[in-house]
C-alpha cells in the first residue's frame, strides 16, 4: 500500500506497536513500500512541504477570472438586448 496508512488498533498498546514493527520488518525485507512505526501518543513527523503558488500562476488565475467576468457581463448584456428588441417586435401592429 504505497503512500498509505497502517493502523493497530488494540486495548494492548504494547501489543499493537509489536505488530506493527513486526510489518515493518517485513515490508522491509521484500522490497516492497515500508511501513514506519510509531509508538503510541507520539507526534509524527509532517512528510510534505507547503507549496507556494508561483507569480505566474497568480496572473494566470486571475486572467481566467477577468474573461470569465467579461464574458458572464457579455451574455447578461446580449440577454438584455435580445428581450428588449423582441418587446418592441411584439407591440409592432402585423
Amino acid at each position: 500500500m504505497p503512500h498509505g496508512v497502517v493502523t493497530y488498533a488494540s486495548d494492548n498498546k504494547a501489543l499493537a506497536l509489536a505488530a506493527c514493527r513486526e510489518t515493518e520488518r517485513l515490508t522491509g525485507a521484500n522490497g516492497g513500500a515500508t511501513a514506519v512505526c510509531y509508538p503510541p501518543d507520539t507526534k509524527r513527523p509532517f512528510q510534505g512541504k507547503a507549496q507556494r503558488f508561483e507569480s505566474g500562476q497568480v496572473f494566470a488565475g486571475f486572467m481566467v477570472l477577468l474573461l470569465a467576468v467579461l464574458t458572464s457581463v457579455f451574455v447578461g448584456h446580449l440577454i438584455v438586448r435580445y428581450d428588449a428588441f423582441h418587446a418592441k417586435l411584439e407591440l409592432r401592429p402585423r
